[in-house]
């Protein structure tokens, strides 16, 4: 669950960092932080809904999807060695 908290709050300052430059340079006139303060909210509540679900749902995602590892699952298993002499 930090993860999620930690990852919409990256997101969260770093939209409060583009909006005030973006009013710097663009619009020449600031608005007021209630206004900006809102939209951080709303930006935070959009970012939080699905990194959460990506967290709690990315070990079934590739289930849902039906994606395989390439090379299919048998490629997760560790590879035999033979350090005999050969039966040939």
């Amino acid at each position: 669950m930090e993860n999620v908290i930690l990852i919409t709050i990256t997101i969260c300052v770093l939209y409060v960092v583009v909006k005030m430059v973006e009013m710097r340079l663009t619009e020449q006139e600031m608005k007021p932080l209630k206004n900006i303060v809102r939209e951080t909210f709303i930006v935070g509540g959009c970012a939080f809904l699905p990194v959460w679900a990506y967290f709690q749902f990315k070990d079934n995602l590739s289930d849902w999807f039906g994606v395989e590892p390439i090379g299919g699952k048998d490629i997760l298993k560790t590879p035999e060695i033979f350090t005999d002499a050969p039966g040939f």
